[in-house]
């Protein structure tokens, strides 16, 4: 499995995989993830990637985090936790695996 295929299910079933809406938990189930999976690096310079898209969009020029980038400009967990799955689709569908 790869982290595109982890998101789909992710996106489908937040509270299977992480157990509570917390966009803290995504980051250290996909930190997680990537670390424990080898696949020469494919899924961590996805994460880098992501990292740095997150960076871009929101215009910070800082070392936060993407959960922490888009906790801040969220509301609530509920709404962070949906923006972030959103903007992971949104990045995986235009990403070349």
């Amino acid at each position: 499995m790869n982290i595109s295929e982890l998101l789909d299910g992710i996106a489908a079933r937040p509270m299977m995989y992480l157990g509570d809406n917390s966009i803290f938990y995504l980051k250290a189930f996909l930190d997680g993830f990537v670390m424990g999976q080898e696949d020469n690096g494919q899924n961590s310079t996805f994460m880098v990637n992501f990292q740095k898209w997150i960076a871009e969009r929101y215009s910070i020029d800082s070392s936060h985090s993407w959960a922490r980038i888009i906790d801040f400009y969220s509301s609530h967990q509920t709404e962070a936790i949906d923006t972030a799955l959103k903007l992971f689709m949104e990045f995986k569908d235009n990403y070349k695996f």
